[in-house]
């Protein structure tokens, strides 16, 4: 008999492939270049490398793509995960990275806009590293995950 794809028996993609995607495009480069400078740099700079982070945080062949359009497929993705419940620590490294990348959200607004004031630039650095942060603790969360959650 014929085994089923995986895709075909879980209801969400599998955790695994949204806990790479987590770790790959979020945690590693949502704050690539940030991590590299102090948030006391001079402003210039922390608008270039948060304009990279933020605004080009996913490059390729076709195109960039900045962290909000990145994280809307994953957070949509995670929602039937999320509302199945069960998720322990997953759950609340989730709710952090939710709420970290809401704060992102507004400043990929800004920062496309030209309407983030430079001494917001220092808290929105220390932001980009902390919304970084939250998506590694989220990708291990999701793969450490007991076999009874993962539905």
């Amino acid at each position: 008999m014929a085994r089923p794809e995986a895709s075909s028996l879980d209801p969400v993609p599998p955790l695994r492939a949204l806990s790479e995607r987590l770790q790959h495009d979020l945690s590693r480069y949502l704050a690539f270049q940030s991590r590299c400078v102090e948030s006391h740099a001079p402003p210039e700079l922390l608008r270039e490398v948060l304009a990279d982070d933020l605004l080009r945080t996913r490059r390729g062949p076709d195109g960039e793509l900045d962290a909000a359009q990145i994280w809307a497929p994953l957070r949509d993705a995670l929602a039937p995960l999320r509302a199945r419940g069960g998720l322990g620590e997953a759950e609340r490294a989730l709710s952090d990275l939710q709420a970290a990348m809401a704060v992102i959200e507004g400043l990929v607004t800004a920062l496309r806009a030209g309407t983030l004031p430079d001494e917001e630039l220092p808290e929105a650095h220390r932001c980009a590293i902390r919304a970084s942060d939250a998506a590694r603790v989220a990708s291990r969360a999701l793969r450490n995950l007991p076999e009874a959650a993962r539905g």
